[in-house]
Formats: C-alpha cells, structure tokens, sequence
C-alpha cells in the first residue's frame, strides 16, 4: 500500500450517522462515500473490532471470519437486536466492504480484553448454563457466539449488567464505549506497522469521544484511566475541557480527528463548486449529495 494513502479509523457513531443519514429512510445513506473511497483505494479504511460489534449490537468482539467464509455466522435475521433500524443494510454494507477488500477489521487487545475479561466472570455466574452445555464456562467460541445472539440468555445478561461477582454481588459487565477504546488501540496497532508520522484519521461523533481515545494511548497498560469501565474521561485528556493537556496529546503522533459532519461537510463543499455539470451526460446540475443538501448547510444537520 502507498504510504502516502491515509489511514481511516471509523467509530460506531460515524458508521451508525452515515448509514441512518440522507434523504429517505430505506438504502445506506451516505456510507457509500466513505466505502467508494475504500474501494478506489483512496483510504486504508480500519474497523475496529468492538467498533463492529457496537454497529451489529454484539458483545464481543466480531471477526472477517464472522461475515464471510466457511465459519461465517452472523445475519440480519440472527444476529440484529429487535429495534435497531436497517438491520439488513447494516450486515450487506460490511460484507460488501469485506467481499471488496475495502475494509481491514483489527482485533484489538481492547476487544481481547473484553472477551476474557467476560469469559472469567462467568465461572461466578452458572446460573446462565444451559442443560445442553457439556463445560462451564464455555468455550471462547462458544461465548462469542452466544454474545452475538439478542436472543441468548447469556447476552441479555451482559445487556441488562445483570452479572455478579464470586461473593454475589452485581458487577459491571464492562460494556461502556468499548469501540471507542478499540478505535485508541487500532490507531496504535496502525503506528507501530508503520511509523507515528504516517497520517491516520480518525472519524468520531460525540464530544468525548476524543478524550476517551487520548486517555487510552497516554494511560499506562492495565491501569484504571486505560481500561475505563465507566465514568467520565479524565479532564487533562479531554480536548472539549479547558483542563486539556494538549503538549502530552501532541506526542502521540499524526493523529486527525475528524467529526462526521467534517467529513461530509468535504462533500457538500465539492457538490457547490464542482462546475462539470453541462459536460457530464447533459446534466444542467450535478451534485455530490442531494440537491438541497449541496445548497443548504441546514439540511445537512436534518441527517442526525
């Protein structure tokens, strides 16, 4: 891959914003302008694998191997929570992104973290065996897949932070902004394969979200800021507070944090001052978005 072509790292409120955005309520809204750019190679777009999960709304961390090939076992019909709209565009836009080569998906030790960290917990809660399970607790395939299921016992546990500890006591099933720590750990993976100069581009919806990405790359492996199973981001990692630390931030490389309305805002600019309409199939106007979109900003705002 050219190392001039930028990384793009996306977190689940952009993925969920371009595909529940634009005009209509039916198709995959504006995700094809960021797959289109993954296809042509215009992007390394990276997935990561918690970020996969909070789209699909699984517990655990999904695979490539979950969409595609001989193993794959995660659907629409199977798979998707009741409720959460467009279930069926939301498993077609990955395994379009994935059958195109247009998209890499990371496993992150945020996403192994997890997956054990709720493996473990389940030798204090064997209340959620099933008769039909030979071992407790099951296997890690076992488990991921029982977590990918709304309909699973086991996942409506995790869901509701139902499970308990060794001495019965409720504990948190440490399901908080996982994508977003993994998002943090996938910019790092990115840095290590390549060098901290190499531009990588981080996609995020949510005043937050950025600190929560900072706190995971300057806090030391294993502590408490870098895990974060609950709480606020710290105030000298977050760059919405006045108490920002912004000289630690800026050793952590070529980071580029870019909203989502950043990112389609590039869009509408292109749409209002490409000129090329009367030379393209005698089209007297020609727009990137919809046409309303490409003369109002306000419109814009209507796809949130």
């Amino acid at each position: 891959m050219p190392q001039h072509t930028p990384h793009v790292v996306i977190d689940t409120g952009t993925l969920l914003t371009l595909l529940l955005g634009g005009e209509g309520k039916h198709g995959l809204g504006y995700a094809p302008l960021l797959s289109e750019l993954a296809k042509k190679k215009l992007i390394h777009l990276a997935i990561p694998d918690m970020v996969l999960a909070e789209f699909m709304g699984a517990l655990t961390p999904l695979r490539k191997k979950d969409f595609i090939g001989e193993d794959k076992f995660f659907t629409a019909d199977r798979n998707i929570p009741f409720g959460f709209s467009k279930a069926n565009e939301r498993v077609a836009f990955i395994k379009d992104l994935l059958d195109n080569d247009a998209a890499e998906i990371i496993r992150t030790p945020c996403g192994d973290e997890s997956l054990k960290r709720l493996h473990l917990m389940m030798l204090d809660n064997p209340d959620l065996q099933r008769v039909k399970d030979k071992e407790w607790p099951p296997d890690i395939k076992s488990l991921r897949r029982r977590l990918s299921s709304p309909h699973s016992h086991l996942y409506k546990a995790v869901k509701q932070n139902s499970l308990v500890d060794a001495s019965g006591n409720a504990v948190s099933s440490g399901k908080q902004d996982r994508g977003e720590l993994a998002v943090a750990d996938t910019i790092n993976i990115l840095q290590i394969k390549y060098t901290r100069d190499t531009p990588v581009f981080a996609l995020f919806e949510g005043s937050d979200v950025r600190g929560r990405i900072v706190q995971r790359l300057l806090s030391a492996p294993q502590s408490e800021d870098y895990q974060q199973l609950h709480g606020a981001v710290l105030e000298k990692y977050n760059p919405s507070h006045a108490g920002f630390d912004a000289k630690a931030a800026a050793t952590l490389g070529n980071i580029n944090f870019l909203s989502t309305k950043a990112f389609l805002a590039g869009f509408m600019k292109a749409a209002k001052e490409l000129c090329v309409a009367s030379r393209v199939n005698g089209m007297s106007e020609w727009y990137i978005l919809h046409p309303d979109e490409a003369k109002n900003n306000g419109r814009l705002n209507e796809g949130y």
